[in-house]
C-alpha cells in the first residue's frame, strides 16, 4: 500500500516558478509605495523593511528617507541618542534633506554636542526647506547671536515672515519650549 500512493501521482513541472507579487511590480512603483508608507508611519516603514530582502532594498533609498515622517517624533528625544540606531536613522534622513530630521539633528548639535555654529547652520538649512518649526527656532537663534552678520539678520527676518504667515506659531512655541526644557542643565 505504501508504494501505491506514488503510482497515481503525476509529475509536476519543476521549471514553473511561483511569481511573487512584489517581484512583478517595477522598482519605481515599489519605491513610490515605500515613500508613501514612510510619509505616514516610521513604524510601518521599518516593518516593511524587515519583511523581505526586496522591500529592505527598496526602503533603503534616499527618496524614502527624505519623506520619512520624522516630525511626529519629539525633538527632545534625540538630544541624548548619540550613537544609537535612532540617531543613525535621523542622520540618514537629514543627509537627504528631510527638513524635520534636519531640525532634530541641528538641535542635537546645538544643545547636546555644543556645536553652536554647526547646529545653527543645519537649522537654517532646514528653515530654507520651509520647515516652519526650523524657521521659528532659527529666528530665535540668529537674532540672539552676539556676532551676527547682516546676512543672518536678513535671513532671520525672512524666517520670521514665514512663521508669521504659517498660522503655526503655537506649534512652533511648543517645539521651542520642548527644546529649551530638554537642554536645561540637570534635565538631560
Amino acid at each position: 500500500m505504501a508504494g501505491s500512493s506514488q503510482k497515481g501521482k503525476t509529475k509536476l513541472d519543476v521549471s514553473i516558478q511561483q511569481k511573487c507579487l512584489p517581484n512583478l511590480l517595477p522598482l519605481k512603483i515599489l519605491s513610490s509605495i515605500a515613500t508613501m508608507i514612510a510619509s505616514n508611519s516610521i513604524e510601518d516603514l521599518f516593518n516593511m523593511q524587515a519583511s523581505c530582502r526586496l522591500f529592505a532594498s527598496v526602503c533603503n533609498s534616499d527618496i524614502v528617507y527624505r519623506h520619512a515622517l520624522v516630525s511626529v517624533l519629539p525633538i527632545a528625544c534625540f538630544l541624548n541618542y548619540s550613537g544609537r540606531p535612532a540617531m543613525t536613522f535621523l542622520r540618514r534622513c537629514a543627509k537627504v534633506q528631510n527638513s524635520a530630521a534636519m531640525l532634530c539633528v541641528g538641535m542635537s548639535h546645538l544643545f547636546w554636542c555644543g556645536h553652536r555654529r554647526g547646529g545653527i547652520r543645519t537649522l537654517t538649512e532646514a528653515a530654507e526647506l520651509c520647515d516652519v518649526e526650523a524657521c521659528y527656532i532659527s529666528v530665535m537663534l540668529l537674532l540672539s547671536l552676539d556676532d551676527k552678520t547682516d546676512d543672518e539678520i536678513h535671513r532671520g527676518f525672512e524666517f520670521f515672515c514665514v512663521v508669521r504667515q504659517s498660522d503655526a506659531v503655537e506649534r512652533c512655541r511648543e517645539v521651542f519650549t520642548q527644546c529649551v526644557v530638554c537642554a536645561m542643565p540637570g534635565r538631560i
